[in-house]
């Protein structure tokens, strides 16, 4: 074959037949050591771009290459410096995070006082803050007896104090929020025994709220104080956050939980050519009887918001809770409590139903889980609905979290098709107060995927972040070496050693390829994104060091040197 006939055959497959593709190359790289993730050629050590394309991946030699290279493009070397596509973060929570600019951040400690003294001495310096929402208390401080509204009144007895714990799933309200939001003994939960309110034995509220079962009760608390936070992502504050992942390499994300306002500023960016990253959001979905009403709203999203960068085609299932709140679904009992069982939020014949409507529309799943007995549930129900369906199905289907999986089902996931997302900054001591209620033995035995790699599962990474106060664990480079290391970066949670066991140690090869091409297949965007082939887009980015090789303890430190988003270079220099 000629190198014109080669050369057409490319433009073709990258651009159509547009008269731009016989022209040279925008720029070149060269004297890289670029990670394709292409199984056919993983490694090259040059790359050009046109336009937003890449049009050459190989080595800078042959007549392909002179083919491309003309005298208006662009030579840049990159001394040997480390090349990855652009990462994708496949499970975040941008627009929560800009809500929570209003919380107050306290101190980190074991000792309940402490915080509360910093809290009442915040209040002092902010007389006209009527509601104060707090964060974060461990989740271990007060065991399995909880947090009390009698301990927070002793500190803040006249504003409304929401106090959030560290899980991100449960807060303790004082009796001055708890009487705003009309919460007593004879409120009913929205969920009893998953989202519910903790009560004494008269049946009076404790002020402890599982599964953050005051949030229906929050429109009430505002009014009632004459208040109100911010309830709007503003396109600015929602820039500020998104800015934050493209510097660290993230060029794609999908939003678990997302709320009608993000989509609002998302529009606006994406106006204003201000949206440097693609994000597929979500539309959460609470049980089988509103799944109409929310694959109505999905498809009035994709309507009004729609783009080349913003895309809704997900809804997003909570099947349980967390096991450090015994609100996970499991197949043994809790060890601080044998006579409690939770059952799953759907169960496996809602959930194949469900599967199945959502295939006649179109519409993907993604499935918060944490216990075992939820995972099984979860894969028994996929595999029964892809033996109704046969060759017809076609959506994709994702478990998030999986913290706790049988040895039993390791196996299952592959053959299923099912995608595994986990966060890999939660690997180390992060989260504590498991051992409590799910005994020494399946604390152990939480954070395993290396099973399901090895066996040819599919497993993607993300950050997982709810607030500002963790925003900056968003890195993935610091999500890399704590999941590489199975300890945390940060020393207050070093103190809690290595999670356990060390064969768990997730591979950088693996981790790599789950922030990019298996990213890139969550959110059905491999025609464009995840690997570094002729034809996709010019997204990826330039490594100050080689995390293949820096020593495990100085994973946290890579950061971009650049960062190319369709061809442009949005941080720093080639």
């Amino acid at each position: 074959m000629t190198t014109k006939i080669r050369l057409l055959a490319l433009c073709l497959a990258a651009f159509g037949l547009s008269p731009a593709c016989f022209a040279a190359a925008d720029f070149a790289i060269v004297n890289a050591r670029i990670d394709t993730q292409n199984d056919w050629a993983p490694w090259a050590h040059a790359l050009a771009v046109s336009g937003e394309k890449i049009v050459y991946v190989g080595e800078p030699a042959g007549e392909d290459w002179k083919a491309l290279i003309g005298p208006t493009t662009k030579i840049y070397d990159l001394q040997g410096r480390l090349v990855l596509p652009g990462l994708i973060d496949s499970h975040t929570h941008p627009g929560l995070v800009t809500l929570s600019s209003w919380h107050t951040i306290l101190p980190w400690t074991m000792d309940p006082h402490e915080q509360l003294r910093f809290l009442a001495d915040w209040a002092k310096a902010h007389p006209d803050r009527p509601v104060i929402d707090a964060e974060l208390y461990p989740t271990q401080m007060f065991g399995s007896s909880g947090p009390t509204r009698q301990l927070i009144d002793q500190y803040l007895p006249d504003r409304a104090v929401i106090w959030e714990d560290f899980s991100g799933h449960s807060v303790a309200l004082n009796s001055k929020a708890l009487k705003l939001m009309g919460i007593d003994r004879d409120t009913r939960d929205p969920e009893p025994g998953v989202r519910y309110f903790v009560r004494d034995a008269k049946g009076e509220p404790t002020g402890w709220a599982k599964e953050n079962a005051h949030e229906d009760f929050l429109p009430r608390l505002f009014k009632a104080a004459k208040w109100s936070p911010p309830a709007k992502v503003s396109p600015d504050s929602l820039a500020k956050i998104l800015d934050f992942l493209t510097e660290n390499g993230v060029t794609a994300v999908f939003d678990a939980r997302t709320e009608d306002g993000t989509f609002e500023a998302l529009a606006q960016l994406e106006r204003q050519n201000r949206l440097n990253l693609y994000y597929e959001g979500s539309v959460l979905l609470q049980s089988r009887m509103e799944l109409e009403s929310r694959l109505d709203l999905l498809r009035d999203w994709q309507r009004r918001y729609g783009s080349r960068h913003v895309r809704v085609n997900t809804l997003k299932l909570f099947m349980d809770g967390t096991n450090e709140l015994s609100t996970s679904s499991l197949l043994e009992p809790f060890a601080n409590d044998p006579t409690r069982r939770v059952e799953p939020r759907m169960s496996k014949n809602d959930l194949v139903s469900t599967l199945v409507t959502m295939n006649a529309r179109d519409v993907d799943l993604h499935i918060h889980m944490t216990g075992d007995r939820t995972f099984r549930t979860a894969l028994d129900a996929v595999e029964e609905a892809r033996r109704r369906l046969g060759a017809q199905w076609r959506i994709q289907v994702t478990f998030a979290h999986c913290e706790l999986i049988s040895d039993q089902d390791f196996a299952r996931v592959a053959p299923l098709g099912v995608i595994l997302d986990w966060t890999p900054h939660w690997s180390g001591g992060y989260f504590q107060g498991v051992k409590q209620t799910l005994g020494e033995r399946r604390a152990d035995d939480l954070y395993r995927f290396q099973p399901v790699i090895t066996l040819g599962g599919t497993v993607t990474f993300s950050s997982d972040t709810v607030t500002l106060y963790e925003w900056p664990r968003a890195n993935p480079f610091f999500g890399m070496q704590i999941a590489h290391t199975r300890f945390d970066v940060e020393p207050r949670y070093q103190a809690y050693g290595m999670k356990r066991p060390a064969s768990e140690m997730l591979q950088l090869p693996d981790l790599v390829r789950g922030y990019t091409r298996n990213g890139a297949q969550q959110l059905r965007m491999t025609n464009i994104m995840g690997s570094l082939e002729p034809g996709k887009l010019a997204n990826f980015v330039v490594l100050n060091q080689n995390l293949f090789e820096v020593p495990v303890e100085r994973i946290h430190d890579t950061t971009p040197t650049a960062v190319v988003f369709e061809g442009r270079v949005l941080k720093g220099t080639l």
